[in-house]
């Protein structure tokens, strides 16, 4: 086993397009540094946007799910930088149901299916209440 190992990271200005993700690693090993760069493409996401700007495009998403799943139910969104979540609130008449979802759930690409199960599961607790 080589005695360094690479780290990927990526930085929300590396996004090279809406469907495209410049990574970059540099390591140190014997006094040397390495570096690669690979450019992969993303799975479906909810947004590439972070913190409050993120919250139009997470509503718009949320209010289409919500379209689809119960016409009655309104959503709405709430940047939480504290705690690195968004908070969604679900309306239905006089029943609200508030819920959080993480960054890393909004911005892991190939995880908006666990966040659309998540939150159709929310609107039929929702829909049970009443």
């Amino acid at each position: 086993m080589p005695p360094f190992s690479w780290s990927w990271a990526a930085q929300a200005h590396d996004t090279l397009s809406g469907d495209t993700i410049r990574l970059r690693a540099q390591v140190q090993s014997f006094g040397w540094i390495y570096g690669r760069e690979k450019i992969i493409p993303l799975g479906k996401m909810i947004t590439a946007h972070r913190g409050e700007t993120a919250v139009p495009d997470i509503e718009q998403w949320a209010n289409n799910i919500a379209r689809s799943t119960d016409d009655k139910v309104q959503i709405s969104v709430y940047d939480d930088p504290d705690s690195n979540t968004y908070v969604l609130r679900l309306a239905k008449g006089q029943r609200i149901l508030v819920f959080r979802l993480s960054e890393a759930q909004i911005h892991t690409p190939e995880r908006e299916a666990e966040c659309e199960r998540t939150l159709k599961r929310k609107i039929k607790d929702l829909a049970q209440e009443l």
